[in-house]
């Protein structure tokens, strides 16, 4: 920062399942300074049990931002918090935490979201943009009635861990519209379901407020005894976020958040729902747009799981080292179940086409192409829907990977672009910060500051190659849809 002492700051925080990330820009987006805290995450992996403990977050939060904002210059800082969702905490009255926050993982309420089906069919779909699931409110809250009738009792609020933070942070109860929407009980209107909440037995005064992703509030001074006045902005889902951290607004480019998982967002002016329930449909944290979003839970993680399984390091060199099509392997890479366009909790992995010739390098290079050819389906699908999918935006730690890109590139036949600020989630909730503290002008504003240092094209001598194996992926992909594992 300078040494002056009209120094401003702009900081993303990115609430994430094994960690929570501040970062320091500058107003033209120059990342000056980050801070990271570890997370411990509980599990149960048998019982689909995922947990952490929500002071942990919040003390990690307080670490990272008073890391970031050590410098006296700073008279000033706004703070935008984006965060993996759909989570859910339980709080009291005075809003302390009674149950453990359930993360995005946890899938023990699978029952529930069995009988929320029954109950409500794709109705719910339809007025909510997303299916039943384990991994949303409804069920989930199903569960604590059933199983935890204590804490069901004593809950004054149901929240989201971004939601908790943030009531720590200034005593407000608040969540952002791309949170709410991410609940499965907001409607695409806007609007809490009263016919879901009443089945569920709350009402909406059991859940935060919905206000806009800018809006600002102060934060109490003596939580981080700092020097200057620090504003938070109530932010948004991690993935929404890092669709605005790379400029998607308009149809037409799609946002690549690589890491962990992998999800494709793209951006509509108004909800376009699937008859499949394949894809969920929830609202951008920009007014007035709406996010469809396909979801790979085992992307980088299965990258990250064959190159431990074969002693390798460094994706690029390994994988470069084979060829497209990877000698004839082809691979599905579904090591922990599906999301879209599936939702299958019991799909595994498969590899097809392993021989004598086959080599580690084909291996990866196969993962990789797996993945890849997961975006072409998803891409061949929103094609039917009607929605643009002219280019990719690759953001998250694995897009820092050309061979990756390069392969969803190919097998898209479409250009990829890669920004300078890779940690996108966190870049956008430093932009909603801006906004609502007014350095930008508005979320177009703030978006046409983000820059792309790599752009990748597609090498159409590889088009018959995958368009191929694109085939083969599909035909596999039927066989194994409902296998029992």
């Amino acid at each position: 920062m300078g040494s002056t002492r009209d120094s401003v700051a702009l900081v993303g925080v990115d609430l994430g399942t094994s960690s929570v990330r501040a970062r320091l820009y500058s107003r033209d987006l120059r990342l000056l300074r980050e801070a990271k805290a570890p997370l411990d995450i509980h599990s149960v992996a048998e019982k689909n049990v995922y947990e952490q403990d929500a002071n942990d977050v919040y003390l990690a939060l307080r670490s990272v931002l008073k890391a970031v904002l050590r410098d006296g210059a700073i008279t000033s800082a706004y703070v935008g918090l984006c965060s993996y969702s759909p989570s859910l905490l339980a709080l009291d009255r005075e809003g302390r935490p009674i149950s453990k926050v359930f993360l995005w993982l946890d899938r023990r309420a699978w029952r529930e979201a069995e009988e929320i089906r029954a109950e409500f069919g794709g109705e719910l779909y339809r007025r909510t943009g997303l299916r039943p699931d384990p991994i949303f409110h409804p069920s989930r809250i199903l569960w604590i009635r059933r199983r935890m009738p204590d804490v069901f009792r004593r809950a004054e609020f149901f929240v989201q861990i971004k939601d908790y933070v943030l009531f720590r942070l200034t005593g407000e109860i608040l969540t952002d519209y791309s949170s709410a929407s991410e609940t499965q009980l907001l409607n695409l209107s806007g609007r809490w379901d009263g016919e879901l909440l009443g089945y569920l037995g709350i009402d909406e005064h059991n859940l935060p407020q919905p206000v806009a992703s800018a809006k600002l509030l102060p934060v109490k001074q003596r939580l981080l005894k700092l020097d200057g006045e620090i504003y938070v902005a109530v932010g948004g889902v991690d993935s929404a976020c890092s669709s605005l951290g790379v400029g998607v607004l308009d149809e037409g480019p799609v946002a690549a958040t690589i890491g962990t998982s992998l999800c494709l967002d793209a951006a509509l002016d108004r909800p376009v729902l699937d008859r499949e329930e394949r894809y969920e449909v929830y609202r951008h944290v920009v007014p007035d747009r709406w996010l469809i979003e396909a979801s790979h839970p085992t992307a980088g993680a299965s990258i990250d799981k064959i190159l431990e399984l074969i002693g390798g390091r460094g994706l690029h060199e390994v994988a470069s080292a084979s060829p497209p099509g990877a000698r004839g392997l082809i691979v599905l890479p579904f090591l922990a179940g599906s999301r879209s366009p599936d939702w299958n909790p019991r799909l595994r992995g498969v590899i097809y086409g392993l021989s004598l010739e086959s080599g580690r390098e084909d291996l990866v290079r196969a993962f990789m192409e797996g993945l890849a050819l997961w975006v072409r389906e998803v891409y061949e699908d929103w094609k039917d829907l009607g929605v643009a999918f002219e280019e990719i935006r690759a953001c998250g730690g694995a897009s820092r990977s050309s061979t990756l890109i390069k392969t969803i590139s190919n097998v898209l036949q479409i250009r990829a672009l890669v920004p300078q600020e890779v940690e996108a989630s966190s870049l956008g909730a430093a932009l909603i910060a801006g906004v609502g503290g007014g350095i930008y002008s508005g979320f177009r504003e703030a978006a046409s500051i983000v820059r792309f240092s790599r752009q990748i094209d597609p090498d159409p001598a590889t088009f018959p190659i995958y368009e191929k194996i694109y085939r083969k992926y599909i035909l596999l992909r039927r066989m194994v849809k409902d296998l029992e594992v």
